[in-house]
């Protein structure tokens, strides 16, 4: 009896190494376009199935990160709450080095999300020339949505529109 409870406890306790040893964080930075870091905003983490893996406010800096997150597919929402900004929920794969998912928000349009692989955030790209770029386009109709990816150096940018 003591053998199997002993190699029940084993087998448990190397799961449960194995398990975290797969879990990475999802992080990053909330900024307004016009420049600052914001806090007091939500962050959730949902899979496929719409169950909530986890959740955090963003520090007064502005800075958030979500730990435990398992490998896979996720949909992202920032939840500004009645801060007056808006928000967005993303889609993004999480892999096991992380995620860096920073978001520039207005009160004019939705929030834009940038994600790179790892979770070490570099600073954090300027997105006023987007966000108030995105608010015209999307108050005239003229597109759906915005999507604008951060090349590796935080500079590159490549920007994707969908019409409507």
């Amino acid at each position: 009896m003591k053998r199997f409870v002993a190699a029940a406890l084993s087998a448990t306790l190397s799961v449960a190494l194995v398990t975290s040893s797969y879990a990475a964080s999802v992080g990053g930075t909330v900024s307004a376009a016009q420049g600052g870091s914001l806090g007091g905003m939500q962050v959730i983490i949902k899979d496929a199935s719409g169950k909530v893996i986890g959740s955090t406010t963003t520090g007064a800096n502005g800075v958030y990160d979500i730990s435990n997150v398992p490998p896979g597919n996720y949909q992202v929402t920032l939840d500004p709450g009645s801060t007056g900004f808006q928000g967005q929920t993303l889609a993004s794969y999480v892999t096991n080095d992380g995620l860096c998912l920073n978001w520039g928000v207005s009160n004019q349009s939705p929030a834009i999300g940038t994600a790179a692989p790892g979770s070490v955030c570099d600073d954090p790209p300027d997105y006023a020339p987007y966000v108030g770029g995105a608010a015209a386009l999307l108050a005239a109709g003229a597109i759906a949505a915005v999507a604008v990816n951060i090349g590796p150096d935080n500079h590159s940018k490549k920007t994707t529109t969908s019409t409507q």
